[in-house]
C-alpha cells in the first residue's frame, strides 16, 4: 500500500459490498483488506470493523503498517470481547491527526444476532448523519468466523440484511472469508448475495 502522498483511489463505487475469499491473516488477504479501506484518502474514511478472532489491537497495528494515518474514526466491534466500551483519545495534536478517533465496543456473545445488529445499523445511521462527507467502509471478519457460531441459512439472513442497510447508506463493504475453511457447496450458497467476489 502506498503512503498517504503516494495515495491513489481504489474504483469502488459506494454501496458496493465485497465478498473477499481469502484469510485475513495471509498477506493477499490483509493487502485487500487494506486497499478495500483506501477509497478515499484516510482523513476522509469512517471504517466500521466487526471482528471476531482478530482483536482489535491487531487491526490497528495493520492500519499502523499500511497507512500514514488512520481513518478519520474507526468503530471496531469485537465480537466475543469482554471489555468496556473505549473511545482512544489523544491529547496530542499531531497524534490526533494521526490515529484519529478509535472506539472499541464489546459484543459479548457471538449468537447474539440482535445486539450486533443494531450496533452496526446504529453506527452506520450514526455516521450518515454526522459525517456525511466521508466514506463510510465497512470490514466484516468474517464470514468464516460467523459461521463456526451460526447456521448457513442464519448467516445468509444476517448478512443480507447488513449488505442492504450497508448499501442504504453508501457504505463499501467487504467481508472476509476463508475459502479453504469451507466446501464449495457453502461458497457458492453465499455468492450471490454479493455484488463483487474478490478471489485473492
Amino acid at each position: 500500500m502506498a503512503p498517504l502522498n503516494e495515495w491513489e483511489p481504489v474504483p469502488v463505487d459506494p454501496g458496493t459490498n465485497i465478498l473477499c475469499l481469502a484469510s485475513i491473516f495471509e498477506g493477499s488477504g490483509s493487502k485487500a483488506c487494506m486497499q478495500l479501506h483506501a477509497v478515499e484518502p484516510p482523513e476522509q474514511v469512517a471504517a466500521l470493523v466487526i471482528t471476531y478472532t482478530q482483536s482489535p489491537r491487531e487491526q490497528l497495528a495493520l492500519y499502523e503498517n499500511h497507512f500514514d494515518r488512520f481513518p478519520s474514526r474507526t468503530e471496531i466491534l469485537h465480537v466475543g470481547g469482554d471489555r468496556r466500551p473505549i473511545t482512544v483519545p489523544f491529547d496530542d495534536t499531531a497524534a490526533s491527526e494521526v490515529h484519529g478517533e478509535v472506539t472499541i465496543k464489546p459484543v459479548l456473545s457471538a449468537t447474539d444476532l440482535t445486539s450486533l445488529g443494531t450496533l452496526i445499523t446504529n453506527q452506520l445511521d450514526t455516521w450518515q448523519t454526522t459525517v456525511s462527507d466521508h466514506q463510510i467502509v465497512v470490514c466484516f471478519q468474517s464470514v468464516t468466523d460467523f459461521l463456526q457460531y451460526n447456521s448457513l441459512q442464519a448467516t445468509k439472513r444476517f448478512l443480507t440484511e447488513v449488505i442492504k442497510r450497508c448499501a442504504d447508506t453508501a457504505a463499501i463493504a467487504h467481508f472476509h472469508m476463508d475459502p479453504k475453511a469451507h466446501d464449495d457447496q457453502t461458497i457458492d450458497a453465499l455468492r450471490p448475495l454479493f455484488d463483487v467476489v474478490l478471489e485473492c
